[in-house]
């Protein structure tokens, strides 16, 4: 369970009427590796691919096929029989979309974002390529989203495939550095870069596009992979 109901008072600007709303559960989960020991706050749900993409952002190498263990706990995880050294930047892929064709991408991003519709608070990350929507995460926390579409791609074996990621939050340097290390050549957000976040998008040739919200959006770097 992702959600819980409650009872709140809603105002129209007179009066206060009471109705039902649902808010996000918030969840504190323990990974455990070896001497190290990693605390989330996040949302009851695809908590194991959370692990795994929290993983690869480390430096874990997984072997084709082979995936980390994790012992479930009372706290959380404590994960064993991993491979631990620098992140390995994956070649980028590249891909040319027409302005129709990210706008169709929005519409199922949008649509796929049942948590969001439910409780109007949660970040959303998907993976496309370019055609469709390989995995879809969402969380109360940009990062943690993040994570967990990356565990998803890990866990179904399709890395190679991520062209396109959709996300919610804003575009960060940190956040863009993880996007060039798997190797994804467009960002389609619905919010905007920093200046340091647009900077490395431009040093490493990815097409940036930001507050993209329907039929409109603002492309920041690399035009020439959106086909007019």
């Amino acid at each position: 369970m992702w959600k819980r109901g409650i009872t709140l008072f809603k105002s129209d600007g007179h009066r206060l009427k009471k109705q039902s709303d649902h808010i996000l559960m918030e969840k504190r989960v323990v990974v455990e590796v070896g001497e190290i020991s990693m605390t989330f706050h996040t949302t009851p749900q695809q908590e194991e691919a959370m692990v795994y993409g929290w993983l690869w952002s480390q430096g874990v190498h997984f072997e084709k096929g082979a995936l980390p263990v994790l012992q479930k706990t009372d706290k959380g995880y404590v994960v064993a029989g991993i491979k631990r050294g620098e992140v390995i930047r994956q070649k980028t892929r590249d891909i040319r979309l027409t302005l129709h064709e990210i706008q169709r991408l929005l519409i199922l991003y949008k649509e796929k974002a049942w948590l969001y519709k439910d409780t109007g608070i949660s970040r959303s990350v998907a993976f496309s390529d370019g055609k469709e929507m390989l995995v879809m995460a969402e969380d109360m926390n940009d990062t943690f989203a993040f994570y967990k579409a990356v565990g998803e791609l890990i866990k179904h074996g399709c890395q190679n495939k991520a062209k396109v990621i959709l996300l919610s939050g804003t575009l960060d340097q940190s956040m863009v550095r993880d996007i060039v290390n798997l190797g994804v050549p467009m960002i389609v957000s619905r919010s905007a870069p920093t200046d340091q976040g647009l900077d490395l998008a431009q040093e490493h040739r990815l097409t940036l596009v930001g507050f993209a919200r329907g039929k409109r959006f603002n492309v920041y770097c690399g035009e020439g992979r959106v086909k007019t």
